[in-house]
């Protein structure tokens, strides 16, 4: 919006191409999760125009489109968390933390939701016979991505105990 201002371009394009970014986000990882599952093209298509076009956007578009953010990074943290515990190492871990990062420090309870999908691979994972597997990429989310976030995590801290009681 700030080089959009500068650049003297009408405030309506900043916030449409905005809008459209968040969704094209969402609906390209939605299309990357399904074909990863085994689905086909059509399939994928489907479920990424379903999920891209959702009516939960509308809520959110006028004053608090920010909110979006984790509803975009979404499907691409269960595909990170998918391909963590099947096939092991860092890449994904770190690439989890980055969407993560990139997702988060708006509002933790909307974080907090839809980390709910990730730990429900973890959990999946672990009845299935992979535990083991499951827990490992666990822990290396987690020495990933908690630093990532740290920036929010401090100021939320922070917040917490020396700021407006408004609970």
């Amino acid at each position: 919006f700030w080089v959009f201002d500068r650049l003297g371009v009408p405030d309506w394009v900043a916030q449409r191409l905005w809008l459209g970014t968040l969704t094209l986000a969402a609906a390209l990882g939605t299309r990357w999760l399904v074909r990863s599952l085994g689905l086909g093209r059509a399939a994928a298509l489907a479920a990424a125009l379903v999920y891209a076009l959702t009516p939960y956007q509308l809520a959110f578009t006028a004053r608090t489109s920010v909110l979006l953010l984790p509803w975009a990074g979404l499907p691409w943290m269960v595909e990170l968390t998918r391909r963590a515990v099947h096939r092991g190492g860092w890449r994904h871990p770190a690439a989890f933390a980055l969407v993560t990062f990139t997702v988060a420090g708006v509002n933790a309870p909307t974080l907090v939701l839809v980390g709910l999908a990730p730990l429900a691979v973890l959990v999946a994972a672990a009845v299935r016979g992979r535990a083991g597997a499951a827990a490992g990429a666990a822990l290396r989310i987690g020495l990933l991505t908690v630093p990532a976030c740290a920036w929010w995590l401090g100021g939320l801290s922070v917040q917490a105990t020396h700021g407006i009681d408004i609970v």
